[in-house]
């Protein structure tokens, strides 16, 4: 959430400094689980392009060639173009990206190399925005142009007088070595101040890897 230093004070003071936290005050129960990814953007310059996840917070091992840590973009109609603009503060938020429909922010995060029929991907997108009459905005996640399932998993929860939170669960099928996650806004524009997304392959490599050995096992004993 980023508030202001003299924000920040004054909810303290109002005994309010959990409001503080509530960028990520929804984390999914399996955090910091064997084959999960966490990365967070807080949108601190007006950088557009490849943008990269606060290396304080950012755990993800994986990674490629072409896609070798999570990036963000925030891509306009005719990108870089579009109806886009950037506030290094709104209502004491810092670091906000203004963006109106068809625009749109990407996500691009690396993950296991599993690819086992049965496994899948979930994807836990938290999003710290703002928009008129508090409309949510559309969250979606894709891999190859082929889109997931979505559905939220914490409902809109009011985090001062302009700005709220929300819990989005992404569900792909069989697991990607990556995946790309789209906000955008419905119909009015959008105001995003923060986003968290954790990732989980299920079952974990080291689930398969257990599987086959047992399987070895197995057959040695025939």
């Amino acid at each position: 959430m980023k508030l202001s230093r003299i924000l920040v004070l004054g909810l303290v003071a109002g005994g309010l400094c959990a409001v503080a936290l509530a960028d990520d005050s929804y984390p999914p129960p399996w955090r910091n689980q064997p084959g999960s990814t966490k990365q967070k953007w807080e949108f601190g310059t007006s950088t557009q392009a490849n943008i990269p996840s606060d290396p304080n917070f950012l755990h993800n091992p994986y990674g490629t060639e072409t896609l070798p840590a999570p990036r963000a973009t925030v891509m306009g109609t005719l990108f870089p173009e579009g109806d886009l603009v950037y506030y290094a503060l709104d209502n004491g938020h810092q670091g906000v990206w203004d963006i109106g429909a068809p625009d749109k922010i990407r996500f691009d995060v690396p993950n296991t190399p599993n690819q086992d029929p049965d496994s899948y991907k979930l994807i836990w997108v938290q999003i710290t925005y703002s928009a008129a009459g508090g409309e949510d905005p559309t969250v979606l996640g894709y891999v190859n142009g082929v889109q997931g399932q979505s559905a939220i998993v914490q409902p809109q929860t009011a985090v001062d007088a302009h700005y709220w939170h929300e819990t989005y669960l992404l569900t792909i099928t069989p697991n990607p070595t990556s995946e790309q996650i789209y906000i955008r806004p419905k119909l009015c524009q959008l105001y995003v101040d923060e986003v968290v997304i954790d990732t989980r392959c299920i079952p974990e490599p080291a689930t398969f890897g257990l599987a086959a050995l047992g399987a070895l096992l197995c057959l040695r004993r025939r």
